[in-house]
């Protein structure tokens, strides 16, 4: 079957991916007057924004996480907490809701968003202005003519077509549905994961920037994510929050050889990273009564279940008991190797410092827990204008990258997906707007 080209004449940015980076991004060049075409794979624009609690945030200083991603890119970190304020005037300025600011994951600021309001008001601005939003249509490749990506062929209403542009943002969400990605990038382990986003974000952005010509960011291995009660009865977006053990960063954990492993930084997205590197990428948590009663919300004043009884209910390996030894007993049960648990944990507790907590408080509890990825670290290699870069850190012409797509801006710490994507969203607008200014 031959490539068609389309009727989309006068086009200013075609956008792969309608996620908060994609939506953003198309509506800011559309309220200039562009004109743009956005290429989403799913039945419905949003991606894993749409899935999301809606809370943009990010830390308020860069050295925030510019300390606890030292891989990251600094520059790109330093964008995102300078950009984050516009960002959000922008949202508040399209009319869609927006919650009072809160502390989120102790050293963040944010605000909740409604964020179907937002993607709505986006996709109404890019119509507005003549742009076209497509939906069940499959980017394959880029077009590339003398060294310049104009545009992208896409399969669409059961034709391949060609929809061309001076500039193409790449905004497709990342690669963590994809296997062989995951097994590549993140650990031999990463396949096994849950999946805690959408399923359309396959790494569709990432392998046709890198035929195209772009490098990959320096730290490919991150992702966010947290860890997840296991095994579960159900696992469909409205559990994904209540089954994440956003505590876990204050309790032990043990791998399958009955080992206690703590990563570089104490927080929940951290152990999931480092538990998909223990053998069989499994762990089980392990926690006091103190602990037990205090299971505070990821958002500063906000009201959680307990984490443990959720899980519980929910078909997880869970057990309480009254000493360690028995405790350890249970957890043999679930193939781990936890028959030296008291001399194990009497170990932590010796070194235990906060956020960390002995564990020395009886009733004890453990849970099998598993990471759950929602979107990769790693990606295109861009710069702070969100163009994508090649090996020698040129920009290659016509092509940007934003959202999970574009790599470097977290390396294994984390500062707020949503507000990355708006922030970068932004940023590719106003290279494509600059282009049209000037010309």
């Amino acid at each position: 079957m031959g490539t068609n080209s389309t009727d989309d004449r006068g086009l200013d940015l075609v956008v792969i991916g309608s996620g908060m980076a994609g939506m953003t991004a198309a509506a800011a060049v559309a309220e200039r007057g562009g004109r743009v075409a956005v290429v989403e794979k799913a039945p419905e624009i949003g991606g894993s924004s749409a899935m999301s609690g809606g809370w943009v945030w990010t830390a308020p200083e860069p050295a925030v996480l510019i300390e606890e991603s030292p891989h990251a890119d600094p520059g790109l970190i330093r964008s995102l907490c300078d950009e984050y304020p516009r960002l959000m005037a922008w949202i508040m300025a399209s009319g869609a809701p927006v919650g009072d600011e809160a502390v989120v994951l102790d050293y963040g600021r944010g605000r909740p968003v409604g964020m179907s309001e937002y993607l709505d008001w986006c996709r109404s601005a890019v119509e507005r202005a003549g742009g076209t939003v497509r939906t069940r249509a499959q980017m394959y490749s880029l077009v590339v003519e003398r060294s310049r990506v104009a545009g992208a062929a896409v399969y669409h209403g059961g034709e391949e077509v060609e929809i061309r542009a001076p500039w193409t943002l790449l905004a497709s969400g990342g690669f963590q549905a994809d296997a062989q990605l995951l097994a590549a990038h993140v650990h031999p382990n990463a396949p096994s994961m849950l999946l805690r986003s959408n399923r359309a974000s396959e790494g569709d952005g990432l392998r046709a920037a890198l035929a195209a010509g772009a490098a990959t960011s320096p730290a490919m291995d991150g992702f966010y994510g947290h860890l997840i009660s296991w095994p579960t009865d159900v696992w469909v977006p409205g559990v994904y929050t209540l089954l994440s053990q956003y505590h876990s960063h204050r309790a032990a954990l043990v791998n399958i050889d009955g080992e206690v492993f703590e990563p570089p930084f104490p927080s929940d997205h951290y152990n999931a990273q480092w538990t998909v590197r223990q053998p069989s990428g499994r762990a089980v948590m392990v926690f006091d009564q103190l602990l037990y009663d205090d299971q505070a919300s990821p958002i500063a004043g906000g009201e959680r279940p307990n984490s443990f009884e959720v899980a519980a209910s929910h078909g997880a390996h869970a057990a309480r008991a009254d000493s360690l030894a028995e405790l350890g007993r249970a957890v043999s049960e679930w193939g781990f190797a936890t028959e030296d648990l008291p001399a194990t944990l009497a170990s932590f507790n010796a070194r235990a410092t906060p956020p960390k907590q002995s564990v020395a408080v009886a009733p004890f509890y453990a849970l099998e827990v598993r990471a759950a990825i929602t979107f990769t670290h790693g990606g295109v290699r861009i710069d702070d204008a969100a163009r994508a870069l090649d090996a020698a850190g040129r920009a290659l012409p016509g092509l940007l990258a934003a959202g999970a797509d574009a790599g470097g801006v977290h390396a294994g710490g984390y500062g707020g997906g949503l507000a990355t994507a708006g922030v970068f969203g932004l940023r590719a607008a106003d290279t494509v707007l600059a282009s049209l200014d000037r010309a």
